[in-house]
């Protein structure tokens, strides 16, 4: 019931996170996505799963499409598939408890996918777009659990697979570097 308080979204952005919350954890995101859920289409369980099935199929697309950009080809949808039906990942898809698991998984596969693919073009505004939007990723899955911070480590390792793609200039695999006037 509190998820439909008036004032509770501002609360929730401000230092009486805590006690307007309940939480013991600062994950914003994950309680703004409750509040959202519970002001728009109710707080029944098949929302909240209904949400949950939807971040799960997101991150499976995300995970599809970082499979691509690491060169897997057509094998890059059975790591979508593996990856859907894993049996670890029953409890974050089928508990409403652990939509922070789900979310800080969905934003920092869709953080690296926007850092590392072909997502915003060849044009450098274009990649700093991506780049841009990439580190938002990184922020959600950061403020919907701790976990997320596992991108820092991960980033890298996926810049190296794809070669070094996303370096802005230079470099084997690299887009190649534009002058401002083409901006």
């Amino acid at each position: 019931p509190h998820l439909v308080r008036a004032g509770f979204v501002k609360a929730c952005l401000s230092d009486r996170y805590f006690a307007v919350s309940g939480e013991a954890t600062y994950r914003p995101v994950v309680t703004l996505v409750y509040a959202l859920l519970a002001r728009v289409a109710g707080s029944g369980p098949m929302v909240f799963h209904a949400a949950s099935l939807f971040f799960h199929v997101l991150t499976v697309l995300g995970v599809i499409l970082l499979a691509r950009c690491l060169g897997l080809g057509i094998w890059a949808f059975a790591a979508g598939a593996a990856f859907a039906v894993h049996p670890m990942l029953t409890e974050a898809v089928c508990g409403m408890a652990f939509m922070e698991d789900l979310l800080a998984t969905c934003f920092g596969v869709w953080g690296i996918c926007l850092a590392v693919g072909p997502c915003f073009g060849t044009r450098r505004s274009q990649r700093i777009a991506g780049h841009v939007t990439a580190a938002a990723c990184f922020l959600l899955s950061v403020f919907a659990k701790e976990s997320g911070l596992a991108l820092v480590f991960l980033l890298p390792l996926a810049v190296v697979l794809t070669h070094g793609r996303i370096a802005l200039s230079g470099g084997p695999g690299s887009v190649p570097a534009m002058d401002d006037t083409e901006v």
